[in-house]
């Protein structure tokens, strides 16, 4: 594959559209989800940043904690997904910085691995290959569009059909469990 693939929508259903594509890169497709969410942009972004609360509604997330303040919109945080069966935890550290652009008035929320930070744990298996972004578009105070990418590779011993067949998954899980959040 020379080249990224086109975006192919796999699911549709209240207000969230998730699509994957393979990338040149990576034989894990990566994924993109597009949500409208009954909330203001700035209650979005703060629970972006609040790391602490990620077992609250990111898809198996085990446990989450910031490990260094950068400023006020700038950190870099360790998370562990809890994965079922015989396969092992995964866990990842990400270094997350938010900002606005002045011209379009988006947000955004952009993460990269920086698995050399912090210590690896004992049975875990590091996640050496990870990026994300939300990109949040006020609509108006109460409403906003937001946009993710992920694009990830879970080390170990997954093989990247089995990784494939449900990589979609875990992160419509991770934005149904964001909005039921952010509007209730």
């Amino acid at each position: 594959m020379t080249q990224s693939e086109e975006w192919s929508v796999v699911s549709n259903e209240n207000d969230i559209i998730v699509s994957t594509r393979y990338t040149e890169d990576n034989p894990i497709k990566e994924v993109k989800i597009y949500a409208t969410i009954h909330a203001n942009a700035d209650q979005i972004l703060a629970s972006l940043c609040d790391v602490s609360l990620y077992k609250n509604w990111v898809y198996r997330c085990k446990s989450s904690f910031k490990i260094e303040e950068i400023g006020d919109e700038e950190f870099i945080y360790y998370s562990e997904t809890e994965l079922p069966g015989l396969f092992s935890n995964r866990d990842l550290v990400l270094h997350s910085k938010q900002f606005q652009d002045d011209e379009t008035g988006l947000i955004y929320s952009v993460s990269k691995c920086v698995p050399e930070v912090y210590d690896e744990v004992e049975d875990n298996v590091r996640i050496k290959k990870f990026k994300s972004e939300w990109k949040i578009k006020p609509i108006n105070p109460n409403l906003s569009e937001i946009e993710y990418i992920v694009s990830m590779n879970p080390g170990g011993y997954l093989p990247a059909w089995l990784v494939n067949l449900g990589v979609s998954s875990g992160p419509l899980k991770t934005m149904q469990n964001f909005k039921h959040l952010l509007e209730e």
